[in-house]
């Protein structure tokens, strides 16, 4: 998904940025003007990207976010689909399908041990979100960015 974003403000440590609304090209069904996905948490078209930012990989090749007359130009982002499916896959639907195996699980050991099933389900519960957790957080995970999804800075209307 390619969008067109203007220059807001300018730190340090982060860039704020305001989506442009694009006009709709014939024969296009894509909806171009529809907000991101709430990941960025974004609020009205106005975002912030930081090259430090834990939700998301920021890739900006040509160091355009570092250049200080940056402010009130317009800036091409990519965010990758495929890598935001992938993410919102592990660590949405990974987990959820992860807790509602160990619930049953548990429900079955409860069954099984005349315990009460309830009681059971929910200590599987949280045995499934500390088996995840201790997945997704091992010390030899070889891809540490592979639950963050890409964002590129292709160019600004100034290069």
């Amino acid at each position: 998904m390619k969008r067109l974003a203007k220059v807001v403000a300018r730190s340090n440590r982060f860039v704020l940025l305001s989506l442009i609304q694009a006009e709709k090209c014939v024969g296009c069904p894509v909806n171009c003007n529809k907000p991101l996905i709430n990941f960025f948490a974004l609020r009205k078209n106005l975002f912030a990207l930081s090259t430090d930012h834990a939700n998301y990989q920021l890739i900006d090749r040509d160091d355009l976010l570092s250049r200080t007359d940056l402010l009130d130009q317009d800036i091409n982002i990519k965010i990758d689909n495929n890598e935001l499916v992938k993410s919102s896959v592990w660590l949405y639907l990974i987990p959820l399908l992860v807790c509602l195996m160990f619930i049953s699980i548990g429900h079955l050991i409860g069954q099984y041990w005349q315990l009460s099933t309830d009681l059971m389900a929910l200590l599987g519960l949280i045995v499934g979100l500390f088996v995840f957790y201790l997945f997704a957080h091992r010390k030899n995970n070889i891809e540490p960015l592979k639950f963050r999804p890409k964002v590129t800075i292709l160019s600004s209307n100034g290069t």
